[in-house]
């Protein structure tokens, strides 16, 4: 079964914030996402399970909660994804990147944040953090947002 456009656009939002994809025993892909809201990590696999296989544990040692899912269409996520920089895997923002609604959304659940002013008559900003993105892939985001 293929990956329906709206998983690709959830997993995208992930992936923009602390998701990855990596590959497990040099041959099977897999999407993991990290969190301290459960509820969050449920309400994603839950969103992903009738299209491949979805799997939760907790770390105990930081107290955040994982989910795994497995499908054959991540290999070609991973590398649309991923690069290799001076020996190192790195994730990188794919040029060709929709920035839907969806993928906004994950985006924001995984690694946004809403900041409030002190005067309660301003508008609070969103921020989106890009933190271990490239300079040119944080260039890229900004001009699609901004189109958005």
């Amino acid at each position: 079964m293929k990956l329906s456009r709206n998983a690709i656009e959830i997993i995208n939002g992930c992936l923009l914030g602390d998701g990855s994809i990596f590959q497990d025993r040099g041959k099977y892909f897999r999407f993991k996402l990290t969190a301290k809201d459960k509820r969050l990590v449920k309400w994603v696999g839950n969103k992903l399970k009738d299209l491949g296989n979805v799997y939760f544990t907790k770390d105990k040692r930081n107290d955040t909660y994982i989910l795994y899912f497995s499908h054959s269409s991540l290999k070609k996520l991973r590398k649309r994804w991923y690069t290799k920089l001076n020996g190192k895997t790195q994730k990188i923002v794919p040029k060709d990147l929709d920035i839907t609604p969806t993928t906004l959304l994950f985006w924001y659940l995984g690694d946004g944040s809403l900041i409030r002013h002190r005067n309660p008559n301003r508008v609070p900003w969103i921020v989106l953090a890009t933190n271990n993105f490239l300079r040119e892939d944080v260039e890229t985001l900004t001009k699609k947002n901004s189109r958005n």
